[in-house]
């Protein structure tokens, strides 16, 4: 990861605790829903529904052959199935908060912020997606002994 402060979100999440291990001072984000039930209607209705409609164009086939076999592979086989995608996503949820020390961990969920007591009625820009090639980019240079509490400043006038 040379040349990158931080990879959030999907592929790189798949690889979460190669990652954790490789990175031992790295802070690991745990993005979840408050539900399995929310998680899997916005799963399903945005990176699953993406994949099944590419799939269906014979000139995508091969494109959406790698992020079928890496969600086989790192999260079920049976990732279409709901009932399976909900055990999994909270097994999975369970086994990153039992394998990363609290120092290292934020749980976080969309709505609540860090080191806050309150959530917003609604977070600024929530609702909103950025496209993924925005983030695809080396962010500067970080200092590594910055933790999370100290971008508190940053946070929206709500959650201060």
């Amino acid at each position: 990861m040379n040349g990158y402060a931080a990879s959030v979100d999907w592929p790189a999440a798949a690889f979460w605790h190669e990652l954790a291990d490789s990175f031992p001072d790295a802070i690991v984000l745990l993005s979840t829903r408050s539900s399995a039930e929310v998680w899997w209607k916005s799963a399903n209705e945005t990176i699953f529904d993406i994949n099944r409609t590419l799939s269906q164009d014979p000139a995508l086939v091969d494109f959406v052959a790698f992020p079928r076999a890496l969600l086989a592979k790192t999260f079920t086989p049976n990732w279409t199935d709901e009932r399976e995608a909900k055990q999994v996503y909270d097994v999975h949820n369970a086994r990153v908060r039992a394998s990363v020390p609290p120092p290292r961990l934020v749980d976080w969920q969309p709505g609540r912020w860090v080191g806050a007591n309150l959530s917003c009625s609604r977070p600024p820009d929530s609702g909103r997606s950025v496209p993924a090639r925005q983030h695809d980019r080396p962010l500067p240079p970080h200092d590594r002994s910055r933790r999370l509490e100290q971008h508190a400043p940053e946070l929206p006038p709500c959650a201060r």
